[in-house]
């Protein structure tokens, strides 16, 4: 389920954008909201995006289109992110496009919230990052970060790093991260890889985010 997304800096979105299915204080209808032990609060089931034309309702179909492409398909080696800075701001070109997600994915039998952000230039990722949002405090599973364009990338693996992790699981999940193209997402080449724990995050990508 998706809870909320944002993005900025993608066609015509310049200022972050916010997309919520968090729902207000309104007591009416209370059987349209979902609720649940895991979730952040009540949340829709169902919403609806209206506007004239050309208010952007297209874009943001094609920022879901675009963040589903860049998890589940990938770039092509050495190729481009294929991300389409804002057309309304000469200087957005030199800037990343951002995106950030907030989804209830069920994990080993029980709903689970993830917060999965990822940034992009033309030619690279600089920043992506995924934990557990949980009651107390965040697990967080990894975190990326590079300098300027063609920078060095820094990996924090904190979930491998536990001293409960096998060596071997932490060793495996280093040399994933080693095998990372700059241009491609951790989150894609760890489920090429077949490193298991970040399964049910892709699959969520893959199998139900459907932008129509």
């Amino acid at each position: 389920m998706l809870i909320r997304f944002s993005v900025s800096n993608f066609l015509s979105i310049d200022a972050p954008v916010e997309f919520s299915m968090l729902a207000s204080k309104e007591s009416q209808h209370l059987g349209r909201v979902a609720e649940g032990e895991n979730m952040p609060a009540r949340v829709l089931q169902t919403a609806a995006i209206w506007g004239g034309n050309a208010s952007g309702k297209s874009n943001l179909c094609k920022v879901l289109d675009y963040a589903q492409h860049l998890v589940v398909t990938g770039t092509r080696p050495d190729g481009p992110t294929g991300r389409i800075p804002c057309r309304l701001r000469e200087e957005a070109a030199k800037e990343p496009s951002r995106f950030e997600f907030e989804i209830l994915v069920e994990t080993e039998g029980e709903e689970r919230m993830y917060r999965y952000i990822f940034a992009v230039t033309g030619r690279e990722v600089v920043e992506e990052s995924l934990a557990e949002m949980r009651p107390v405090s965040d697990r967080v599973y990894f975190s990326r970060t590079s300098g300027a364009e063609g920078g060095e990338q820094v990996f924090n693996l904190e979930w491998w790093e536990r001293r409960v992790v096998p060596e071997e699981e932490r060793m495996f999940a280093r040399f994933v991260a080693k095998g990372t193209k700059p241009n491609q997402l951790f989150l894609h080449e760890a489920m090429d890889r077949n490193l298991a724990l970040l399964a049910p995050v892709f699959r969520w990508f893959r199998e139900q985010l459907v932008a129509l």
